[in-house]
């Protein structure tokens, strides 16, 4: 069935990646001549962080999926706080999902919120910041989403070009922080600096990891242990929804009931089931950095597909974001899988399993 092959896809390809990083060569994490690392530096000028006495967006070399030499960027945050007598100690934030468009990369858009508030944390208490955007966003090229080696060597080339180019201004300490596909991206910059003495830890947020298998506990009949539905997890769901909204309107419950009040609402169900969607159509998309030809509808119901298709674009470079602030919210591919869900989930014969 589309969603087995969906599960099966995404754990096959991430746990591959991930095999992959694992057999290179960790001793030249770079691949990159030390004299070629640094390539230019730009102002960052979209938003701002209160405790940063500037902001660049620096653009360097690494190697990519392909093992061949790419351009990549990343953002450097120094801080008002004084040089220490040795420089700045570092820390790299790898940022969560923002898809695999150009459009997408951190460094062409406003601040993340949540990164902000820990930003002006790092700063205050005197760390210079390297965000990288990761291969392939904001740069020419497939952005290879979950691809561990990727990921890390993005972080590594840009620590090393920044030391490079500051030259006595940093320390060599640096540590890694990341949070959801950043969290992965950090794990796996331990795995590709345990060489480098100058690395001192990780930090991993709610890593990225499995998939496959929790889009598969969700939507396959099979992995739901309730012996009383035959149904995957958020059918049920929608199944004791409807019943719900049914006594509500019948007068015979009220919306504050405890129970009414548990059991999500069918738009926060296909709201939670769209962003599963959208990191399968990613990582999907991810899978042709390396396999150009790869037909990323393929794992999709028919429904599905088109919308999945919009995680790469025409190009790979032009794919669409997880999501867009306002007024652009419904362009996301979260809003516009869950949209498509909402849509088939008119009919209520249709399972939600049955779409994806």
């Amino acid at each position: 069935m589309k969603r087995s092959k969906i599960a099966l896809t995404i754990t096959l390809s991430v746990s591959a990646l991930f095999l992959t990083a694992c057999n290179d060569n960790n001793d030249d994490y770079t691949g990159i001549d030390s004299n070629k690392t640094f390539l230019s530096e730009s102002n960052y000028a979209i938003d701002k962080v209160d405790n940063a006495s500037s902001i660049k967006v620096m653009t360097y070399n690494m190697t990519n999926v392909q093992g061949k030499t790419a351009t990549a960027t990343a953002m450097v945050l120094f801080p008002k706080a004084s040089q220490p007598k040795d420089g700045y100690r570092v820390v790299v934030w790898e940022h969560g999902t923002v898809g695999v468009g150009d459009s997408c990369a951190p460094s062409k858009n406003a601040i993340n919120p949540r990164f902000k508030i820990l930003a002006e944390n790092l700063l205050a208490a005197g760390y210079v910041i390297i965000a990288p955007d990761y291969e392939g966003l904001g740069t020419p090229g497939v952005h290879p989403y979950l691809n561990l080696s990727s990921e890390a060597k993005s972080a590594l080339a840009a620590v090393k070009a920044a030391k490079d180019h500051y030259g006595n201004q940093l320390k060599g300490d640096w540590m890694s922080i990341g949070q959801s596909q950043g969290g992965h991206a950090s794990l796996g910059t331990a795995e590709f600096a345990n060489t480098d003495t100058s690395y001192k830890g990780a930090v991993a947020g709610a890593p990225a990891s499995s998939l496959g298998t929790i889009i598969q506990i969700y939507i396959d009949p099979a992995m739901n242990q309730d012996s009383n539905f035959a149904v995957s997890k958020l059918d049920q769901a929608i199944i004791a929804r409807r019943q719900i909204d049914a006594a509500i309107a019948a007068g015979q419950m009220s919306p504050n009931d405890p129970l009414a009040l548990a059991v999500p609402t069918i738009d926060k169900t296909a709201e939670g089931y769209a962003e599963l969607l959208a990191y399968a159509a990613f990582a999907s998309a991810g899978i042709k950095a390396q396999q150009p030809n790869y037909d990323l509808k393929s794992i999709f119901t028919s429904g599905a597909a088109d919308i999945a298709e919009l995680a790469y674009g025409r190009t790979g470079d032009d794919g669409t974001c997880l999501s867009y602030p306002a007024p652009d919210t419904a362009n996301g591919l979260q809003e516009k899988f869950k949209a498509g869900i909402l849509a088939f989930l008119a009919d209520p014969t249709h399972q939600i399993s049955q779409y994806g």
